[in-house]
């Protein structure tokens, strides 16, 4: 029991404490209880190497595995016993991905149909406005052009605003 606090005390985070207490429990109960852990290197080898393969046959994830794994090393890591950690790790499963979990991309965020986030419909206006705004050469907006009240005026203001450029840049090349 004193090796298992020894272990505990070293954990600089409450989490990691919690998290390697509870692995450690589930190897005990393994190897049926903290009285009968292995004796010897080798011994304990193989038992950690056969609490790896159980632990497959449950259908876990390397990351599961890992979460398992890593405590009872760590344990015989701080009470000074020597594993031969490359020979365990062989008998971990691929590391693959196994959630298709991933960040959304901006467009999706911002979708028309079905947004995932939300703007506080007292800023529609604003955010119309500030979407479509259109400037004068100094770099100042000019609210008159840009407030509008829905989209669809918002998206006219912005097709206006492109003719404007167009045809600015157009009276720039002619008289280049």
């Amino acid at each position: 029991m004193e090796e298992l606090k020894l272990l505990l005390e070293s954990c600089r985070s409450e989490e990691t404490k919690k998290t390697y207490a509870f692995g450690l429990q589930k190897y005990f109960k393994f190897v049926g209880g903290e009285h009968k852990l292995p004796k010897g290197t080798k011994n304990i080898e193989n038992k950690i190497i056969e609490y790896i393969i159980y632990l497959k046959k449950e259908g876990m994830s390397y990351q599961g595995i890992s979460n398992y794994v890593v405590p009872v090393k760590s344990y015989y890591a701080i009470n000074d016993v020597t594993l031969n950690v490359k020979k365990i790790a062989k008998f971990m499963p691929e590391n693959r991905k196994v959630k298709t979990d991933r960040s959304y991309e901006h467009e999706e965020l911002l979708e028309f149909e079905a947004p995932l986030i939300a703007i506080n419909p007292k800023f529609d206006k604003l955010i119309t406005s500030l979407r479509t705004a259109i400037s004068d050469d100094l770099g100042k907006l000019d609210k008159e052009q840009t407030s509008y009240h829905n989209v669809l005026d918002a998206f006219r203001l912005a097709l206006k605003g492109i003719k404007i450029v167009k045809k600015e840049k157009e009276i720039e090349y002619d008289q280049v």
